[in-house]
């Protein structure tokens, strides 16, 4: 939204500038405009690596947590004894495992 804002204010005015001056318009003023163009590209691309940072941090999290899941059931499994190791008791019993 920041991003499509900048753009509205910044960028459609410094290129109507710049592409199809006036005639009071002064090279100087249009060369002013493709600095001020250039600076809000700049701005825009800012927004949008903010927002790639911000989606690579939601599946960070996701890995980790899934991670995380993962680890604590395989310790679950191993210190309780249940990684698909048949025991004495399972063997006896129809419904062990």
């Amino acid at each position: 939204m920041v991003g499509l804002v900048i753009y509205i204010s910044v960028s459609i005015g410094a290129l109507r500038t710049s592409l199809t001056p006036l005639e009071h318009e002064t090279l100087d003023l249009r060369q002013e405009a493709i600095r001020v163009f250039a600076a809000g590209n700049v701005l825009i691309a800012g927004c949008l690596l903010g927002v790639l940072l911000m989606q690579v941090r939601v599946s960070l999290a996701r890995w980790m947590s899934a991670s995380w899941l993962l680890t604590t059931l395989l310790w679950l499994l191993l210190s309780t004894g249940r990684a698909g190791v048949c025991t004495e008791a399972d063997r006896e019993s129809p419904q062990g495992i």
